[in-house]
């Protein structure tokens, strides 16, 4: 298909075994009657550094077709700790 083609995948050669080389990377499910939660998973994971421990941490929810809930609404947000970037003598309040 087109780049506009859901699911349309590029293979990496014109003979067998072909090898898709680029396809879908992320799978959404957004729910129109509930605005503060979406479901999605990553193909590639929290983190697109292979350096990372979060580098294709969702593959294995990925192949099995699950999705991870997603809080939009700030007052359904569950905030651990909260790192503020701030200029060189900028008040941070």
């Amino acid at each position: 298909g087109s780049p506009f083609t859901v699911n349309q995948e590029r293979f990496g050669s014109p003979t067998p075994p072909f090898g898709a080389v680029v396809g879908a990377g992320v799978r959404m499910v957004a729910e129109l009657g509930d605005p503060g939660e979406l479901r999605l998973a990553v193909s590639t994971g929290v983190s697109g550094d292979p350096e990372s421990p979060h580098f294709a941490d969702h593959l294995p929810a990925w192949d099995r077709g699950e999705l991870f809930a997603i809080a939009l609404d700030p007052s359904r947000l569950e905030v651990a700790s909260e790192l503020v970037l701030a200029a060189p003598g900028d008040v941070v309040r």
